[in-house]
């Protein structure tokens, strides 16, 4: 993950994209995790499948934060 695709999501958030009111709530969860319990507190869980799209997310928000 770098800054330019982690600019991206945020910058998917400001779309009229019809997903992007889900995205921001997943960011919105995200961030008030790591506010909540750090960074270094929290694990991911990965099958492969459809998550790996909130993986993504999940790594730009946290690419911001670090």
């Amino acid at each position: 993950m770098n800054a330019e695709a982690a600019d991206a999501v945020y910058h998917f958030l400001a779309s009229n994209d019809p997903l992007a009111p889900a995205v921001r709530e997943a960011v919105q969860v995200i961030e008030n995790a790591i506010d909540e319990f750090g960074i270094e507190h929290l694990a991911i869980s990965f099958n492969g499948g459809k998550d790996c799209a909130w993986l993504y997310v999940y790594l730009a928000v946290s690419y911001l934060w670090v």
